[in-house]
């Protein structure tokens, strides 16, 4: 070969592969060569150059391309690319598929190959594709479309590039892939045959079914079509974290396992030169392959090329000694040693009509060689079977797997034994081999393990207890993200000592991006761990097994089954030696391993309260933690007690300083709050404020960028796909049930199934820890599990699930037909009936509740629960029923002084003052935040602290201290900017345009007002949106602009019936009426000023039916009904003194 500098020879653009005979084509005509000419200086006759360069052959042999490598002038690199137009490309005849991700991604339209030029869709089709045909989560896109973490306006911008992608996939068809909307995100909607990696998956599967296996010349053709699909490694263009993608890496390990069982086939066939184009190719991405250059070198050597397969060798022998520090391992020492004594397959006939499975047929060894000594060669046998005498478990047939090619079907039968396979002495005596080394595989562990000491001493069991100590067999069971592998490797290796002959260690991926382990590759890793040679290993997983018990046999040693799927994954790992125990870690129960094989279960739970502070503290700092313990205890609460929740939001927390962004749950502004704020943490308290998120916005920062494990959704996930789906559908339906936990009939409500049919879903989920069963039939979404169980709900399939519920509880007739514990699943029914706009439904729920939770009612057992009244006074606060609002609220705080949390009782004061003020007592108000304002502070709370520093601001405002009012909403504003929470902050900016108004500053009212409803808007929430739009009409209408305050009053009203928001639609009716007068429409006025006089007196908001009165005065004095006018404002003077002498204007 030539060492010149090579001149670009570019490659076809007629289909996805190379064109061999267009490369041959090009690489002779610039040799300047005629085709006569070349073809006699490469041996060859012109028209078998004609046919190659014409296409009609496509399979050359490998020495005849090297010969006209040598005529042509080629370098190393570019023969090999020669070699590669042998095997890329579609197979000849076969229909293209529509999306190409075998090499560069590109999108086929008939036979024109079009690339993805764009890097965002190159990055969201990458990922579809190799999902498919699984959905990709929204969490998924976000991380691979913005690795380094997402713009503010990720959701919209997700949309963008999904319709582009649409439009891109459009004229691939028809039928063309189709990008579609699942509840978790996004799925490509294409056959497997749609795409080229489904059609590699779908040729290799047929080469390697146990059930019907190929003879071997069928099983070699079908090999080369699935190889024939590869052009390049899986999505060669795309960013490097994509081509790490598990679903990448999977494809391309498939792609070795079909080239190691194709050079396999193509030696037993011999037909050697076939395999090497692939094998060669391999080796370029694969350097350090030992099994990819074993095979390399045994088909180089039977192709008459011993110098090159000697070559490779050495080459790999010195990268392995340079890169690595290690010697070849005994795959590459075997071929070596076959090629020096000429001990590899040679031209001849190639058998037919035999299955490819070895263990099928019988072997027959080839006859022997003589070496160049003249000496007679080993014979190319298999290793003797074993006598009866041998113990059992022992093999007693041939070695059946190919050397270094790990779970693949054995191919090498016919070939020669590896000179190392020699039998120990003990062997032949009949004794089970002896362990040449101790093996030692526990994965590391951490030093500390926090709140785990009763399960360690449980653990301890396990330990050896004497010489006739049976089997112990213990799994370790859980839910995702509970500790499970972390418990089990920390004490394995606390208890090493107690296993002299050695760990052993596999996670089996049960529940995992990669395929689970099938119980006989485990086999085969642990035999080889335990100094089995290869060539040793049965094909059949039952005599793997009993040579795995042989192995064992008296000896103790601990062997850790991580992550099992079930029990039958296990079975065949459990030795039978005595002295031998077995941990195993699963998410599933394990019921049948219990049952069937006495092993013991460990249910491990989340950490409580204490126990997941001081992990927050040993991962954050201790020094952090003491300086907001109050702030530490509720993000563990909000994590649900799950280490890996509470470890990966310590690590973020240390790492980025606040660097949690985006909105949260909306919160009503200047309205009662729930005990946990929902807001969104940034800034100098971040702990303070990581720790108040809860819900999806949690679960959506709970995870480590550039660490697939590190991520709470993820683990979530990967147990949520192992469902059925009715299982699935059933979990997405807890999660929309109004609190944590529900009644097993609930749950059919809910599904709309039979009592049966619940029953065993509900069971389901409970054998894979994604709920929790408690004692009167009831069931729980622990922790987190809840919101992503919620996140997981299609909207189209949630409305009418959460009706079939509220209809199943409208049923009961009284408080004594509930179930015990389900007073306050209706609670929190009626609280998301009215968020979610189901008026009736809320107001229905709301007056049986009141009956079992007012102060003065005659059942006793109902006023314990301050935490139900609490929630009624919030729905009553909503439906505008102000009385009876301040009535619970001020019940609850009774009830929860001094035997609750302090910042308990300071929400229920908070709440109180908050409809005391709406019902015009502001004097009373400010007095009452000030003796509670200290006890937020103490405790923490910022959010509620927020919501305090409104209602102040609000009610300085009311007694007509401007100047308080707007330093109050500065405060709160700067605070709710600090949370960055945009329903915070749209209250903040109500309470700030209230004051600006009554100031006489309309200009920045109208600001004020306009910056409230865009962040009430952001936030999703319409509570603040309605407030927001009602304001800003009534200041509007003042300000001289007339018609848009009519457009904006309309759109508060319209919002606020909508809703079921009773006192806001009050206040949009005033505004309305107010608009209607000031643009010449007086009459018009009195329809909706009366209508809001009727909601103000019948909610009990009389700041609003005072202004109510005045709109009316002015409205009739326009029409010249001065009697009327007179009237209307005497009401509003009186009510104004009645609340302390507000300010009316």
């Amino acid at each position: 070969m030539t060492e010149r500098t090579p001149t670009a020879v570019p490659p076809p653009d007629d289909g996805p592969g190379l064109d061999l005979g267009a490369r041959l084509r090009a690489f002779r005509t610039r040799a300047g060569l005629s085709q006569q000419s070349a073809a006699t200086r490469a041996g060859l006759s012109t028209r078998a150059l004609r046919d190659l360069e014409r296409g009609r052959v496509r399979q050359p042999r490998t020495r005849t391309l090297r010969r006209l490598g040598e005529v042509l002038g080629l370098t190393e690199p570019e023969l090999t690319d020669l070699q590669l137009a042998v095997r890329t490309g579609p197979p000849a005849g076969a229909a293209l598929p529509h999306l190409l991700i075998l090499g560069p991604l590109a999108v086929q339209h008939g036979r024109a190959t079009t690339p993805v030029t764009s890097p965002m869709l190159r990055r969201l089709l990458g990922l579809l594709a190799l999902q498919h045909p699984e959905p990709a989560t929204r969490q998924e896109i976000t991380d691979t479309l913005w690795p380094a973490g997402p713009p503010d306006s990720h959701q919209s911008l997700v949309h963008t590039y999904i319709s582009q992608l649409r439009r891109l996939l459009e004229p691939a068809g028809p039928p063309h892939p189709a990008v579609v909307r699942t509840p978790t995100g996004y799925r490509l909607d294409t056959p497997r045959r749609g795409t080229d990696l489904g059609r590699f998956d779908e040729l290799l599967a047929r080469t390697t079914s146990p059930q019907h296996p190929p003879d071997p010349g069928t099983a070699f053709e079908t090999l080369t079509r699935a190889l024939h699909w590869w052009r390049g490694p899986v999505l060669a263009d795309a960013d490097p974290a994509l081509r790490r993608h598990p679903a990448a890496v999977a494809a391309g390990e498939r792609r070795i396992r079909a080239a190691l069982l194709h050079a396999d086939t193509a030696l037993l066939l011999h037909r050697a030169d076939r395999s090497v184009p692939v094998l060669r190719a391999l080796t370029h991405t694969e350097p350090l392959h030992e099994g990819l250059h074993a095979r390399l070198i045994l088909a180089l050597a039977a192709d008459g090329e011993q110098a090159a397969a000697l070559d490779v060798f050495t080459r790999l022998r010195t990268r392995l000694a340079e890169d690595l520090g290690v010697d070849p391992g005994p795959d590459l020492r075997d071929a070596h040693v076959r090629v020096l004594r000429r001990r590899f397959p040679t031209p001849g006939p190639a058998p037919a009509g035999e299955p490819i499975n070895p263990a099928l047929r019988p072997t027959q060894p080839p006859p022997a060689a003589a070496d160049p000594s003249g000496r007679q060669a080993e014979p190319h046998a298999p290793l003797p079977a074993t006598s009866p005498s041998d113990p059992p478990g022992l093999m007693s047939h041939p070695a059946q797997l190919p050397s270094g090619s790990g779970d693949l079907p054995g191919l090498q039968a016919d070939l020669p034994a590896p000179l190392t396979a020699t039998a120990p002495a003990s062997e032949a005596l009949g004794e089970p081999p002896r362990l040449a080394f101790r093996p030692a595989q526990l994965p590391a562990a951490a030093d500390d393990l926090f709140g785990r000491q009763g399960e360690l001493h449980a653990l301890d069991a396990l330990l050896p207890g004497g010489p006739t100590r049976r089997v112990h067999l213990l799994a370790v069971v859980g839910p995702p993200g509970v500790g499970k592998t972390a418990l089990a490797a920390h004490w394995a290796h606390q208890r090493r000592a107690h296993f002299p002959d050695g760990q052993l260690y596999v996670d089996l991926r049960g529940h995992s991006p990669l395929p689970p382990q099938h119980p006989g590759d485990v086999l085969a890793a642990f035999l080889r761990a335990l100094g089995v040679p290869s060539e040793r290993l049965p094909a059949d997983q039952d005599e793997a097994a009993a040579l795995y018990r042989s192995v064992v046999a008296d000896r103790r040693m601990l062997v850790v089954l991580d992550n099992a799927q079930d029990a039958a994954q296990v079975r065949p790992l459990i030795p039978g030696a005595r002295g031998c125990a077995v941990l195993v870690t699963s998410r599933s129960r394990l019921a049948a391993l219990v049952a069937g094989d006495g092993a013991r279960r460990l249910a491990l739970d989340a950490l409580g309260a204490e126990d997941g502070a001081r992990l927050l503290a040993d991962v954050l700092g201790a020094c952090r933690v003491a300086a907001e313990p109050e702030a530490a205890r509720r993000l563990v609460r909000a994590c649900g007690g799950l280490p890996l929740a509470i470890r990966i939001a310590g690590a973020r927390l240390a790492a980025h300083h606040g660097a949690f962004t985006g909105h949260t749950e909306p919160t009503a502004p200047t309205a009662p709050t729930s005990s946990a704020g929902h807001t969104e943490p940034t800034g100098p308290t971040e702990l303070a404020g990581l720790a108040a998120l809860s819900g999806e916005e949690l679960l959506d920062r709970l995870h480590l960028d550039g660490d697939r494990n590190a991520a709470v959704r993820g683990a979530f996930d990967l147990s949520y796909r192992a469902l059925a789906a009715p299982a699935r559908r059933m979990f997405r339906l807890l999660g929309l049930a109004p609190g944590p936990a529900v009644t097993a009939e609930a749950a059919a409500a809910l599904a709309d199934t039979s009592a049966a049919e619940t029953t065993a879903l509900l069971d389901t989920l409970a054998d894979g820890h994604l709920v929790r069963p408690h004692p009167a039939d009831r069931y729980e979404i622990p922790g987190l599990l809840r919101p992503f169980a919620r996140s997981l709900a299609d909207p189209a399939e949630a409305g009418p699930a959460r009706h079939r519920l509220y209809r199943r509880y409208l049923r009961h007739q009284g408080p004594a037909a509930w179930p015990d514990g389900e007073r306050a699943d209706l609670a929190d029914a009626a609280v998301q009936a009215c968020d979610t706009g189901s008026t009736t439904v809320a107001r229905k729920l709301a007056e049986r509740l009141s009956a079992a939770g007012a102060p003065a009612g005659s059942d006793r057992r109902t006023t314990a629960h301050p935490e139900d009244i609490s929630t009624l006074g919030l729905i009553c606060w909503k439906l505008g029923r102000l009385d009876e609002a301040a009535e619970h609220f001020a019940h609850a705080a009774r009830l929860l002084h001094g035997n609750a949390p302090a910042d308990r009782e300071a929400v229920a004061l908070t709440n109180l003052a908050v409809v005391r003020r709406a019902q015009g007592h502001p004097a009373e108000v400010i007095r009452a935040l000030g003796e509670t304002m200290p006890l937020h502070r103490r405790c923490g709370n910022r959010f509620s602290e927020a919501v305090a520093l409104n209602c102040l601001s609000a009610a300085h405002t009311d007694l007509g201290d401007h100047a308080a009012g707007r330093l109050l909403a500065h405060n709160a504003l700067t605070t709710a900017r600090t949370l960055r929470n945009r329903a915070l902050a749209a209250s903040a900016q109500l309470a700030l345009a209230a004051a600006h108004e009554r100031a006489h500053r309309p200009t920045d009212a109208v600001a004020a007002h306009r910056e409230a409803l865009h962040l009430a808007e952001a936030s999703g929430d319409r509570y603040p949106q309605a407030a927001a739009l009602a304001g800003l009409a009534l200041v509007q209408a003042g300000a001289g602009e007339p018609r848009a305050a009519v457009r904006a009053a309309e759109r508060a009203l319209a919002l606020a019936r909508e809703a079921g928001y009773r006192m806001l639609e009050g206040c949009a009716s005033t505004a309305l009426a107010l608009a209607r007068t000031e643009s010449g429409d007086s009459q018009g006025a009195l329809g909706p000023a009366h209508e809001a006089l009727a909601l103000h007196q019948d909610t009990g908001h009389r700041t609003g039916e005072a202004r109510t009165h005045l709109v009316l005065a002015r409205a009739h004095s326009a029409l010249g009904a001065a009697a009327p006018a007179v009237g209307h404002r005497r009401e509003a003077l009186r009510l104004s003194r009645a609340m302390g002498g507000v300010p009316l204007r």
